[in-house]
């Protein structure tokens, strides 16, 4: 049993996807306001 590699795994990947959450959302924030400042 290797639980604990298991474990690293999973914590990579919710890392990296709260990562690209973070990216995402900031991304469209600075696409919202250069939207807003353009029209």
């Amino acid at each position: 049993m290797r639980g604990g590699r298991t474990r690293e795994v999973l914590t990579g990947l919710y890392a990296t996807a709260c990562l690209s959450a973070l990216a995402f959302a900031a991304i469209n924030a600075l696409l919202n306001r250069a939207a807003f400042c353009v029209s």
